[in-house]
């Protein structure tokens, strides 16, 4: 490397230190103009923030009404949502914003969730509930949510983020140089990351604090994050993958970390006489409350799916498993096989395309490569299918086949079944079955069609694990699931008088 001769240093120092000395009063106008000051509630102590309370408020209310569509809607148990509210407005009374502040949502979701909003909107999912052994674990779950809320951490996370992408620009102003500024970026998100995990242990604190005031068990909130690590483990036995550690939206420690963090929180937290748990008055709640899929959402058994309130069914074949979610029924297979079944969103196409074939030409598969579209009838319906050419992003080649369905004047339904070019020979009978599979139900046939729920059952001199758990028959791993969701280690058996959860039609 050449070494620099004085004359040249003197000249790179100005080259440097001239754009600073104009960017900096810059950036500190900006920052300025862009701050205000708040007391943080939680804290008591003032910081800088470009979100207003106001702003939080305003945030909340707008995109509260998208999260709900997102997850399903509200649970339709009015009984099931005031118990859970009656909890988290007992927790918001013993937090530092006023009760009022706050809106609890119960969401018609399986999926094993809980979050907050700026602005007091906290939600929980029932595939949340059905995990929990207790009242003070629900509470220890929506005590941490509070604590997002009242120590503003979506306002601080927005904060951090305004000012570390003025420094981060900054640094490329400074530098002159794309990749010194990419640098900058990638700086900054780390320390995003780092500051979500600061919240997170700042959220648990605030929690254990909520759950000691209000009178809950302080170690709610450890036995809550315990149950979701038995879920996590035995989503990867369900899934065929290593069991990960669960993470709430990829930016909370890890479970054992924060188990043992919260623990250690309720031991040095303030003494509660007479804690309240309140397993029983929790599986009362609970007991009858939809498990898995709702007949909104449709229902995924085994290799069928079948959409009672739709009142519409296929089958994909054996050997491929079913995922219902949101916008989509996804069905893995063998071989790297693939089925998918959705709707067309768009509803001017749905409009528009009476014909199926010209629907698929024109539309849906307009300038894929393909053969053989031909128009036909499937379960009684105006109908199309063709097979296309697909290449994934790591360059494999698939043959699809696909179907388009108009299944009403406001719905177009389709097929998507894939396979490895390599392999589709070996697929085609079963794919095509499978198309020709779907097929309306009457109201009585729909009727049959029943969705799972959990129930509050006490133990019988004479039970055991397997023969319960068997009695479930929801998929191979029923003594797994039976396990995780009543709290019992691998070797633990049942005694007679115990109440516990099943889960049954």
């Amino acid at each position: 490397m050449k070494q620099l001769q004085p004359n040249e240093s003197s000249r790179v120092r100005m080259r440097i230190w001239k754009p600073l000395a104009t960017w900096l009063p810059m950036a500190v106008m900006v920052l300025a103009a862009a701050c205000t000051t708040v007391t943080n509630p939680a804290t008591g102590e003032s910081e800088l923030t470009t979100v207003t309370p106001a702003q939080e408020r305003a945030i909340g209310a707008q995109e509260h009404p998208k999260v709900v569509a997102e997850f399903g809607g509200e649970y339709g148990d009015a009984e099931l949502k005031n118990y859970v509210n009656s909890i988290g407005q007992s927790l918001a009374k013993n937090a530092e914003l006023p009760a009022d502040t706050f809106t609890f949502t119960l969401l018609d979701s399986p999926l094993v969730n809980a979050f907050a909003l700026p602005g007091g909107y906290v939600y929980v999912t029932r595939g949340l509930l059905t995990l929990l052994s207790d009242e003070s674990e629900l509470a220890g779950v929506m005590g941490h949510e509070i604590g997002h809320v009242t120590a503003r951490h979506g306002a601080r996370r927005q904060t951090r983020g305004t000012i570390a992408n003025i420094l981060a620009a900054g640094v490329g102003i400074l530098s002159g140089n794309r990749q010194v500024a990419q640098l900058g970026q990638v700086a900054a998100q780390g320390f995003m990351a780092s500051y979500s995990r600061d919240n997170e242990r700042e959220a648990d604190q605030l929690g254990v604090r909520y759950l000691g005031r209000t009178g809950y068990s302080t170690l709610g909130m450890a036995h809550s994050l315990e149950a979701i690590g038995r879920h996590s483990d035995l989503l990867a036995k369900v899934s065929g993958q290593e069991a990960q550690s669960f993470n709430f939206f990829q930016t909370h420690p890890q479970t054992p970390e924060r188990v043992a963090n919260t623990v250690q929180l309720a031991k040095v937290g303030p003494t509660v006489q007479n804690p309240v748990t309140g397993r029983d008055h929790y599986l009362n709640a609970i007991s009858g409350m939809i498990y898995g899929d709702s007949p909104a959402q449709g229902f995924a058994r085994g290799t069928r799916f079948v959409h009672p309130n739709m009142r519409f069914a296929f089958d994909v074949p054996d050997g491929f498993k079913l995922d219902n979610l949101p916008d989509a029924v996804l069905a893995a297979g063998p071989d790297g096989t693939r089925i998918a079944f959705d709707r067309e969103t768009d509803r001017n196409a749905v409009a528009q395309y009476r014909d199926m074939a010209n629907y698929i030409s024109r539309k849906w598969a307009r300038g894929a490569r393909g053969r053989d579209l031909r128009s036909t009838r499937i379960g009684g319906f105006p109908a199309a299918t063709a097979t296309v050419f697909m290449t994934a992003r790591n360059g494999q080649q698939f043959e699809a086949r696909i179907a388009a369905i108009r299944f009403s004047d406001s719905h177009i339904f389709r097929f998507l079944m894939a396979a490895p070019t390599q392999v589709a020979g070996r697929y085609a009978r079963a794919f095509d079955d499978a198309i020709y599979s779907f097929r309306s139900l009457t109201p009585e046939q729909a009727a049959k069609y029943r969705p799972l729920r959990v129930y509050a059952y006490t133990v019988r001199r004479g039970d055991t694990v397997s023969g319960l758990a068997s009695r479930m028959n929801i998929d191979r791993f029923d003594e797994e699931r039976f396990r995780a969701i009543n709290a019992l280690g691998l070797d633990e058996g049942l005694q007679a008088g115990q109440r516990i959860k099943i889960i049954r039609e």
